[in-house]
C-alpha cells in the first residue's frame, strides 16, 4: 500500500511539473482554481496514507488518547510522548468534536499546504516586486523537495515551518504583531521554530554582495566533507558540552552527544552540490533574494558541519526551504533559456524528497 501511495503523490507531483512551462499563460484565477484543487488533492491523499507511513501510527496513538489527556498538564515547551502539547492539544480540539484521526490529517495537511504557499509566495514577490507569483511553480516545487514529507510524514515540522514562512513575509511587509504571533504558532506547533528567530534577524540584516561570499563558504563546506572535518569539531564541541553538563547535574544529554556518525551520506554531498549549483544559477542583485540566499547558505553550514548528529541535522531545512521562492522568482525573471533550465533541474530536488520517504 506504501508504494502505491507514493507511486500516486509522485504522478501528481510530475503532474504539475508538466503545467508549470506553461504558467505564463494562466490567469491569476485559472492558477487559484487550479492550486485549490490540487491542495485538495494532496490532502485528501495524505488523510487516506496507509498506517505503515512513518510517524503515522505515532500520531494516530496520542490522536486517540489525546481528548483524555488532563487540561491543566498543557506547558508550553512541555511535550507528551515527544510530540508538544500544543499540538496534543490541537488534537484534542478535533477528537472532542468527534472528528476522526483521518480528517485530521486531512486538514493539517490541506492548512500546512496553504500557509506554505502563500508564505512562499509572498516571499517571491519580494524578490521580483510583481503584483502576482507563480503559484504553480511555487507549488510544484514544493511537492518536489518536501510535500509529502512535511504534509503526510513529519507533520508538526510541516505546520511550523509554514507558520514561520508566513511569519517571515509578514515581517518583511512590516507586520510585525501578526509575524510574531504566527513565530509563536511555529513554535508551539514544534520547538525547532525557535530557529525563525534566527531567520527573522537575519532576514532583517543589510546584505550586499552575499553569492562572492557564498562561494568561498560553499567551497569550504566542500573541503570540510571531503576532509570529514566535523569529526574534529563536533567531537571537540561535544565533549565540552558534556563535560558541563556532568558538572552542573544535568543528565538526559549522554546518548546525543556521545554517539555520533560520522560518516558522510550520499544525501550530504548531493545536497550541498545541488543547492549550491542552484544558489549560482539563480543569482540576481536583488536585496532580498541575497537575503534568502543568505538563510539558506545558513542551512549548509548546518548540512556541512553538523551532520554527525542526525537528530540536529534536521533543523537545515527550516533554512533551505527557502530555495523554493528563490526558484520560482528566478524563473519569473529569467529568459526562455534560464526557465527551462530551471524546470529541467525541479525534479532534482525529489531525489532528496525520495531517500527521505522512502
Amino acid at each position: 500500500m506504501y508504494t502505491l501511495f507514493f507511486l500516486i503523490y509522485t504522478f501528481v507531483a510530475f503532474f504539475n511539473w508538466f503545467i508549470c512551462i506553461q504558467e505564463y499563460r494562466f490567469t491569476c484565477a485559472t492558477k487559484t482554481v487550479f492550486l485549490l484543487f490540487n491542495i485538495l488533492t494532496i490532502s485528501f491523499l495524505m488523510a487516506l496514507r496507509p498506517l505503515e507511513v512513518a510517524d503515522t501510527l505515532g500520531y494516530v496513538e496520542i490522536y486517540e488518547q489525546s481528548d483524555a489527556i488532563n487540561e491543566l498538564s498543557f506547558r508550553f515547551g512541555l511535550r507528551y510522548k515527544g510530540i508538544e502539547y500544543c499540538f496534543v492539544k490541537l488534537m484534542s480540539i478535533f477528537k472532542k468534536l468527534g472528528f476522526h484521526f483521518r480528517v485530521f490529517f486531512g486538514i493539517i495537511s490541506s492548512l500546512t499546504c496553504y500557509l506554505m504557499i502563500s508564505g512562499m509566495s509572498r516571499c517571491e514577490k519580494a524578490i521580483t516586486h510583481r503584483k502576482s507569483s507563480n503559484l504553480i511553480t511555487i507549488w510544484t516545487i514544493f511537492l518536489f523537495y518536501c510535500g509529502m514529507h512535511y504534509c503526510g510524514i513529519a507533520i508538526r515540522s510541516g505546520l511550523s515551518i509554514a507558520l514561520g514562512l508566513c511569519a517571515v513575509a509578514d515581517w518583511h511587509e512590516k507586520k510585525k504583531i501578526r509575524s510574531i504571533l504566527l513565530l509563536v504558532c511555529s513554535i508551539c506547533m514544534h520547538s525547532m521554530g525557535t530557529l525563525f528567530i534566527c531567520i527573522l534577524i537575519l532576514g532583517s540584516l543589510k546584505i550586499r554582495g552575499y553569492i562572492k561570499g557564498f562561494i568561498i563558504e560553499w567551497g569550504i563546506l566542500f573541503l570540510g566533507l571531503l576532509l570529514n572535518a566535523s569529526q574534529l569539531i563536533i567531537s571537540t564541541v561535544a565533549g565540552i558540552a558534556l563535560s558541563f553538563f556532568r558538572y552542573m547535574g544535568i543528565q538526559g544529554f549522554d546518548s546525543y552527544l556521545s554517539t555520533f556518525d560520522y560518516q558522510v551520506g550520499l544525501t550530504d554531498w548531493y545536497m550541498l552540490i545541488l543547492i549550491g549549483i542552484i544558489i549560482l544559477i539563480c543569482n540576481i542583485n536583488n536585496i532580498f533574494f541575497e537575503k534568502m540566499s543568505a538563510i539558506v547558505g545558513v542551512g549548509l553550514i548546518i548540512l556541512g558541519i553538523a551532520y554527525p548528529i542526525r537528530a540536529i541535522n534536521r533543523a537545515y531545512d527550516f533554512f533551505i526551504i527557502f530555495i523554493i521562492p528563490i526558484i520560482s522568482s528566478n524563473i519569473a525573471l529569467s529568459n526562455k533559456n534560464k526557465r527551462i533550465l530551471l524546470w529541467i533541474m525541479m525534479p532534482l530536488l525529489y531525489v532528496i524528497q525520495f531517500k527521505m520517504c522512502y
